[in-house]
């Protein structure tokens, strides 16, 4: 069950995500703010995320997990990098409402 999922994501210290296409999958998103480390081999945005990793090979995705999984504890902070206000201001900031307002 998905509630199942998610409170394993809050014992999981590092999130491997190996697909070669999909990008911003909601899992990752979940995984962040579950507190994970996310390695993925697609980069979502063009700016980086807080606790997201990116691999270009399946050995540099080795590589990373094993740093990731032999240094100290991580920073698990709760990561949201887009939350619905924010992408509700940016919709909202979209339109000239000085124009609309005087028409």
């Amino acid at each position: 069950p998905h509630t199942a999922a998610l409170a394993l994501m809050q014992r999981t210290k590092v999130f491997a995500h190996p697909s070669s296409y999909e990008g911003l999958g909601m899992v990752c998103l979940e995984a962040l703010y579950a507190g994970a480390q996310v390695v993925s081999f697609v980069m979502p945005m063009d700016q980086p995320i807080k606790n997201w990793h990116f691999a270009k090979t399946p050995d540099d995705m080795v590589n990373i997990l094993k740093r990731l999984l032999d240094d100290p504890p991580c920073n698990n902070s709760k990561i949201a990098p887009y939350l619905i206000a924010d992408t509700c201001s940016k919709m909202i900031g979209l339109f000239d409402y000085k124009d609309s307002a005087t028409s």
